[in-house]
Formats: structure tokens, C-alpha cells, sequence
């Protein structure tokens, strides 16, 4: 069987790989074409000849509002690209690698002895259902993507989990917010 596969940034990447692992297991002739990086790459080199990898993802990458507004052209491209190339090579399965819905598009990845130990403690906190967690930290560096693999991996985890940023709003706001407010 054909398989065109799309990965477009890093742990869609590993993702992928993952996915290509299990295709070969279950189909040895798969014959695999794909957008992603060196772990699907790899992947694909330890089990087919010739070349898989179309666009490594690292070439297509774009971040914030700025640098898409001015690479629209170029990502425009890369769509056009990657249809033609969908149709040139005409698979039975395309695939974009989708992984985000378990942690509310968010994942930490790694392997760094400070990120084993943040995962252990988000796992041990996550067990208990009543846990009251305070997650300090600089803008950007993850208190949010912490906060919601915990709900995720908690007993409530069916229940809805609500991200308020406490830095948005005035310190009379915030008390409105967290504790109620009554008239008069």
C-alpha cells in the first residue's frame, strides 16, 4: 500500500516516526512518501530504499503573526506543492499527523533529566483528586501546557478545564473572578 504522510513541526515529527513504526509492523511493503524530519526519515531509511522525505518540516516552519503575513507566498507554495505531489504519486492513505486533542494542543517533549522529572511530578500530582497546585514561572515557559496535562491525566479529567491567566486582568478584577462578587 501507498502512504503519504504530513508532519509539519517537531513532535508531529516524532509522531509520525511513531506512526511509520507501526505501518511497517503491520504492512512490510508499505511504500511511504511524507513531509516531517530525521526521526521519520529515519524511520523510513530502515525500511525502504530511494527517497520518502519530500520537504523536511525544519525548511517549512513559520512562527508568529509577522512572518506569516510576510511568507505567505512561500506557504502558499508549499500547499500547491504538496497537493501536485499528493497527486503526482497518487496514495491509497494520506495522513496528516494530528496528536493534539489529548493535551489541548499542547505536549511537552524531551528527554532531559529536568523535563523526566517534571512529568513524574505532573503524574503524581495529577493522581490525586482534590490537589491544589500553585505552577510559578516566566512568560512562555509552559505553566499552562503543565496545568492542562494535568487535568488531562487526572480522575476529572472528563470535566471541563478552564485557563485563566491572573496577569490580564487588575488585582480587583481577579478577586472578582476567583471569589465572587456581590452587589452593593
Amino acid at each position: 500500500m501507498k502512504y503519504y504522510i504530513i508532519a509539519g513541526e517537531a513532535s508531529g515529527d516524532l509522531h509520525g516516526s511513531n506512526l511509520m513504526k507501526g505501518l511497517y509492523a503491520q504492512d512490510p511493503s508499505a511504500d511511504i512518501r511524507f513531509w516531517g524530519g530525521e526521526l521519520m526519515n529515519g524511520v523510513y531509511k530502515a525500511h525502504q530504499e530511494g527517497k520518502g522525505l519530500v520537504r523536511d518540516y525544519r525548511d517549512t516552519a513559520v512562527m508568529g503573526f509577522w512572518e506569516v503575513l510576510l511568507k505567505g507566498a512561500s506557504i502558499a507554495r508549499n500547499v500547491r506543492d504538496c497537493k501536485a505531489d499528493i497527486a503526482a504519486w497518487k496514495p491509497d492513505v494520506r495522513s496528516a499527523v494530528e496528536h493534539y486533542d489529548r493535551y489541548g494542543n499542547r505536549e511537552l517533549l524531551g528527554k532531559s533529566d529536568e523535563i523526566t522529572t517534571l512529568q513524574d511530578r505532573i503524574n503524581r500530582v495529577a493522581a490525586h483528586e482534590h490537589a491544589r497546585v500553585l505552577i510559578l514561572g516566566e512568560s512562555g515557559t509552559g505553566k499552562e501546557t503543565v496545568a492542562q496535562q494535568i487535568h488531562t491525566k487526572s480522575p476529572r479529567w472528563k470535566m471541563p478545564f478552564v485557563a485563566f491567566n491572573c496577569a490580564s486582568v487588575t488585582k480587583d478584577l481577579l478577586e472578582d473572578r476567583v471569589f465572587g462578587h456581590e452587589r452593593g
